[in-house]
């Protein structure tokens, strides 16, 4: 067995490592920093001026009596490509105008990128295949000002393609790492539903038979937090997303332990093709096509209130195209998001049993 000689951060030391063929180095940035190193200022230091020190000064490691961090997000969906990640990313934003400490974090750590989602795939930042804690250690504060800065919102992007999967220690130490940091950290899931059922077999006290969900249930344990974890899914409000839909809440339903999860409705971009003077021209349209549903509709087939919709536009959807990221987001988002807010902080589980204390607004 190998055995690690801690000896300190230096902003890229090496870390020494015995092991039966003698000294190896290990390149490692975020073992244990030194309370001077963890209070530098990193790329996103103008960022980052509002943020004081005084949490995340500690590196992350074993389980804790009692969670003292900051609130989780977790957006998920059941159909993928729908805008799951354009809603977490555009929450995260609401979230930091509101001048709360948040940070974006990408879990789809196969498919991700929401870096490329927001237009900073050549800005300089860290990305997961890029942060390494074998020990399961890593300092909030000093992770936090090597991310990349989003409008004043780190995020730390997945980028699969370069990385091989991280294990699950070394993600329990980004979470836990970045709770202990910041006030609030919005999840990209994307459609890993594991993500979700290992939390719920944590909150259980239960196993599951998914080696994907066995992970996240040690993750989950790890992090500590069971009470301040919310759950948004993203429901693709066509008749097939609704069906996936249905799937995905009868499975978080089931148990016994019932989750603080929201339904957050995104309508589609349906598109029929015109020919116009021989051409094939492509017409958007946001509500009205075959196979879309209403918010009312979907609400009444889940039994459970829809925040929303998010509407699509025109102009968000043409920035996102154009590679320039998450621009002009419409306003009435706002009031959306707002709700979805106070929802998600609820006492009372939007799934347990019975609808939210608050409705959503009609759209």
């Amino acid at each position: 067995m190998d055995f690690p000689l801690e000896t300190g951060f230096n902003g890229g030391m090496n870390t020494q490592i015995i092991s039966e063929q003698g000294p190896l180095r290990v390149e490692e940035r975020y073992y244990l920093p030194t309370s001077a190193d963890s209070r530098r200022l990193g790329p996103g230091d103008q960022a980052f001026q509002r943020f004081p020190a005084e949490r995340g000064s500690r590196a992350s490691s074993g389980p804790r009596a009692a969670y003292q961090g900051g609130q989780v997000y977790l957006f998920s969906s059941a159909t993928g490509g729908c805008g799951t990640s354009t809603a977490a990313a555009l929450f995260a934003s609401y979230l930091s105008a509101g001048r709360e400490r948040t940070i974006l974090l990408d879990l789809d750590l196969s498919r991700g990128g929401m870096d490329v989602l927001l237009g900073l795939e050549q800005e300089e930042g860290l990305r997961w295949s890029q942060v390494k804690a074998p020990l399961g250690m890593i300092d909030g504060l000093a992770l936090t000002n090597e991310l990349i800065q989003w409008d004043g919102c780190p995020l730390l992007s997945a980028d699969p393609w370069r990385g091989s999967p991280h294990q699950w220690w070394e993600i329990a130490a980004v979470i836990r790492a970045l709770c202990d940091y910041a006030d609030v950290v919005v999840c990209d899931c994307g459609t890993n539903l594991a993500i979700i059922r290992g939390l719920q077999t944590y909150l259980e006290g239960t196993r599951s038979d998914s080696s994907q969900a066995k992970d996240w249930y040690q993750i989950w344990d790890r992090v500590g937090n069971r009470t301040h974890i919310a759950v948004a899914l993203v429901v693709d409000l066509t008749v097939l997303g609704l069906m996936r839909a249905q799937g995905a809440v009868n499975r978080l339903c089931g148990r016994s332990q019932a989750l603080n999860l929201a339904l957050l409705g995104m309508l589609p971009v349906a598109a029929s093709l015109e020919t116009r003077r021989g051409f094939a021209r492509r017409r958007k349209r946001s509500q009205g096509g075959k196979g879309v549903v209403s918010a009312q509709e979907a609400s009444g087939h889940l039994g459970q209130p829809i925040y929303g919709p998010l509407r699509p536009d025109r102009d968000l959807d043409l920035s996102i195209r154009q590679g320039r990221g998450l621009e002009d987001a419409p306003r009435e988002y706002e009031r959306i998001f707002a709700d979805l807010e106070e929802g998600l902080s609820s006492s009372s589980p939007a799934l347990s049993g019975g609808h939210h204390d608050l409705a959503p607004r009609a759209a």
